[in-house]
């Protein structure tokens, strides 16, 4: 399912910018997933899309295949991720999972700017505290 909130694009420069942004739709989404802003070169968000998750044994997989191919279909210059979390014990899982996409989206000159992880009312930035 693919949304666009603004009728404009929305600048998501640093965490603030981009909590913002992301917090109501993360927040509002009780089934998970993963939340992207698909942003152009000045980190304006050109398309925010919900992808839902690929099981994968215990985690719950990030769908690269499905982010990529939008990106490339939208040109995107680099993405924002968001997604929920139950704690905070879910940071290097979902560290791993972001930079084994950062790692594919290189070959297609997307850049991951950051992902960020809701858990109840906090917002921790995986770029912030060194895991992408």
């Amino acid at each position: 399912m693919s949304f666009q909130r603004a009728n404009f694009p929305v600048t998501l420069k640093g965490k603030d910018a981009a909590r913002a942004f992301l917090a109501p739709s993360v927040i509002g989404d009780r089934s998970g997933g993963w939340w992207v802003a698909h942003v152009d070169e000045q980190v304006r968000c050109i398309h925010l899309a919900r992808y839902p998750s690929e099981p994968m044994g215990a985690d719950d997989a990030l769908p690269a295949g499905a982010i990529l191919g939008d990106a490339v279909r939208l040109g995107s210059a680099g993405l924002v991720l968001a997604s929920p979390s139950s704690s905070q014990s879910e940071l290097a899982t979902r560290g791993r999972l972001t930079r084994e996409l950062a790692r594919v989206a290189e070959s297609v000159d997307v850049t991951v700017v950051d992902h960020l992880l809701f858990t109840g009312g906090h917002c921790v930035s995986l770029r912030g505290v060194g895991l992408l």
